[in-house]
């Protein structure tokens, strides 16, 4: 006897199954291309966006030294310094603190001939605590007038009153004389133990897994390194290429300038460059900054 199946409660037949299974297949197919596509695209973004911020943090750290450059060294000594062979991808730089820490001293000090120490009156005990901040560095003595200093021997900070806002400093070599004198708006500079002087600072852009004066660049990335008095810093990475052009005093620019101290202002253009996602966006993504920094020691 044959037992008929009321309409409403019919299955589906094996080729509807099979089409619906080919339809979802297609819609989950769909959904996790675009899935993939965002994933991808975020992956891509967030290094984009570490290699905007690398670039920012390598260009504000260039600017600050470069307007620095020459603070304080005589007008015979170029602001930017020789001793690279291509201007256009090194710039090295002279100044009196590679550290940025000055003081001007506020009121002549009474110096004693046969002493070796002095105390300084200085312009604010925030200016104190600066160099209580970096204690341990000697100091130079240098008028600003011409660069010059007065007494030729570094100064260590042996004390310090933030109410009083003195400095008191001594000499390193040698006692003082009958008749020497520092003046006021004579600058204390800080420098570094067996610094040159004038301090070095330079950029420079370095190679993937090279190592330049005790730093290493990691692989897949070239960076920037800031080197001072002959130890280097990574300041930043995914850094593709470095360039600098010089804007002289009649507003022409170099690459390398013959005659440095013409040179008023460089023109900084660093370029970075995505890595680890290459594969993922189909080739690295870049990102430029340029900017014209002006050298404010040198007229």
């Amino acid at each position: 006897m044959t037992t008929s199946i009321p309409r409403g409660k019919r299955g589906f037949t094996l080729i509807e199954i099979l089409i619906v299974i080919a339809i979802m297949g297609l819609i989950l197919g769909a959904v996790y291309s675009v899935y993939l596509t965002h994933q991808k695209s975020a992956y891509t973004q967030e290094e984009v966006v570490e290699v905007q911020q690398n670039l920012r943090i390598a260009m504000d750290s260039m600017t600050k030294d470069i307007r620095m450059a020459g603070m304080l060294v005589p007008s015979t000594t170029p602001a930017i310094a020789g001793g690279f062979a291509n201007y256009s991808t090194v710039i090295p730089l002279s100044m009196a603190s590679a550290r940025g820490v000055y003081a001007r001293i506020d009121a002549s000090p009474a110096i004693t001939a046969g002493t070796d120490t002095v105390t300084c009156t200085v312009e604010s005990p925030e200016t104190v605590d600066v160099f209580n901040a970096n204690s341990g560095n000697p100091v130079l003595i240098i008028r600003p007038v011409d660069g010059s200093q007065p007494h030729a021997t570094t100064f260590s900070i042996t004390a310090s009153d933030r109410t009083a806002k003195t400095l008191t400093l001594q000499r390193a070599s040698g006692t003082f004389a009958a008749g020497d004198v520092i003046k006021r708006s004579d600058m204390i500079a800080m420098t570094g133990t067996g610094a040159p002087d004038p301090n070095s600072v330079a950029y420079a852009l370095v190679d993937a897994g090279t190592t330049v004066n005790g730093v290493t660049c990691p692989q897949n990335q070239r960076c920037l390194t800031r080197t001072v008095n002959g130890t280097a810093d990574i300041i930043a990475g995914y850094i593709s290429s470095l360039k600098f052009n010089y804007v002289l005093e009649d507003y022409s620019e170099e690459t390398n300038p013959s005659d440095l101290s013409k040179v008023r202002a460089v023109r900084v253009t660093i370029t970075g460059q995505t890595a680890s996602t290459a594969l993922l966006s189909g080739g690295p993504k870049t990102r430029q900054l340029t900017s014209i920094v002006k050298i404010r020691n040198r007229r």
